[in-house]
């Protein structure tokens, strides 16, 4: 009896507990009943920094005056994944939050933020200036590891700015261009309409091609050496980039899916809930093809997750609660990189 109650109490693992916890109810307490106007906060989208040391939340805040108008704006957190600090705020008057405008710098030391006329560099560290780069562009591509900031200017040209130097190269194409990755200084991946090309950028000759299928919209690519990971997490292709064949294509059917990719290898994480039982964390190696299950307790929320090698990250927003409960409205996030080595 004794011994079957140890095994029990060893096979119920304690819940993980946060590592950290953004909450907007305390950076933003609100009291409805004693105020005049109501102010509603969301936390929109997030960014997590190339060297996964901070991370940018997008919030979202709409002031509705009774009898008057509403007024939106979004306001930018800057927060340490090391220590739970706050190292950068800044406020924005936006329309519409467009997350694929904005990206850090692959140092991590800048947040850019892409507008139709211009660029902002926000810098985090030291003095936190912003810094405004005049320049007309219809579409932010990429911004790789050498500091190359990609724009589209119209349908045909493209503009990649330097960020350390700030110089400017313009490439203009004979096709109408919908995606534009420098590889390896002097070669450029291109997605046209119906056409994936790779070219020389300076003489602009194709050196492999290959049919444009367009099954997903938006999709992610993850460049990796000679490789291209391109799709969503429900249906992706691997493939060479030097000879333009496929090497493996994923499609996993069930739960939470997420790709993310470091020095070692890309991968794909999975949650699946089961019944009765604790979810199920796993890991795909799509470069080796090797699977892995993850022995992590955490209860997930289905809101603005991610999952990779270094963290676990979700989203709770609860609004409708009893009179006598606060509101919840958190970011939380869990350090798992040593259940993941």
């Amino acid at each position: 009896m004794q011994n079957k109650t140890l095994a029990e109490t060893n096979k119920k693992m304690k819940e993980r507990v946060p590592d950290g916890i953004f909450d907007l109810c305390d950076e933003f307490p609100v009291n409805d009943k004693e105020v005049s106007f109501e102010e509603y906060f969301w936390i929109e989208n997030y960014l997590i920094s190339p060297n996964l040391k901070y991370i940018a939340i997008f919030v979202r805040r709409n002031e509705q005056r009774i009898g008057s108008y509403s007024h939106e704006e979004y306001i930018i957190f800057v927060h340490s994944l090391i220590d739970n600090k706050i190292i950068y705020y800044g406020e924005y008057i936006e329309s519409k939050l467009k997350i694929n405008n904005y990206f850090f710098s692959h140092d991590s030391q800048y947040l850019i933020h892409r507008k139709t006329k211009k660029l902002l560099y926000i810098k985090l560290f030291g003095n936190q200036i912003i810094k405004k780069r005049k320049i007309e562009s219809k579409r932010l591509f990429s911004c790789d590891s050498d500091g190359n900031i990609t724009l589209l200017k119209n349908n045909s040209i493209v503009q990649i700015i330097q960020l350390q130097s700030d110089k400017i190269q313009t490439v203009q194409l004979k096709c109408e261009i919908s995606f534009f990755q420098i590889l390896f200084t002097k070669y450029a991946y291109v997605e046209s309409n119906n056409k994936i090309f790779i070219i020389n950028i300076d003489t602009q000759k194709i050196l492999i091609s290959w049919t444009n299928n367009k099954l997903t919209k938006k999709p992610k690519r993850i460049f990796w050496s000679k490789l291209i990971l391109q799709g969503k997490s429900f249906s992706s292709t691997l493939r060479n980039l030097q000879t333009g064949k496929i090497i493996r294509s994923i499609k996993p059917k069930f739960g939470f899916r997420s790709i993310s990719y470091d020095q070692s290898s890309i991968y794909l994480f999975q949650i699946v809930k089961r019944k009765q039982k604790k979810n199920s964390f796993s890991r795909f190696d799509i470069l080796k093809g090797v699977y892995r299950q993850l022995n992590i307790n955490i209860t997930p929320i289905k809101y603005l997750q991610t999952l990779n090698n270094d963290y676990y990250i979700d989203v709770e927003d609860v609004e409708e609660v009893d009179d006598d409960e606060d509101k919840i409205k958190r970011l939380r996030y869990f350090n798992i990189s040593e259940l993941t080595k």
